[in-house]
């Protein structure tokens, strides 16, 4: 998991990222595709410029909730494997 933690994802060039609420809408010009993102993944998401690794967003996401690093470690790698598939990051 060490590796996957250093990965720095990035988000596509075609994606606009607006919150409405604690929810994050995701549109892709390039697809047309819309996704809604809940407040913990939307967060993800904007940590995700190319620069940033994971192991960073983590350390970010524990500091900012009440989440335990093992459970944010997870959910983090899961989302991205998510963002990877929906091509919302390269």
């Amino acid at each position: 998991m060490a590796r996957a933690l250093d990965a720095t994802p990035r988000c596509t060039p075609d994606l606009e990222i607006r919150s409405a609420g604690s929810e994050h809408l995701v549109q892709n010009s390039a697809t047309g595709h819309v996704h809604i993102l809940n407040s913990l993944a939307g967060l993800v998401l904007r940590h995700c410029d190319g620069k940033t690794p994971l192991a960073q967003i983590v350390d970010d996401i524990v500091a900012a909730t009440s989440v335990e690093r093992a459970r944010a470690e997870r959910d983090i790698l899961d989302v991205c494997a998510d963002f990877r598939a929906k091509g919302l990051t390269d």
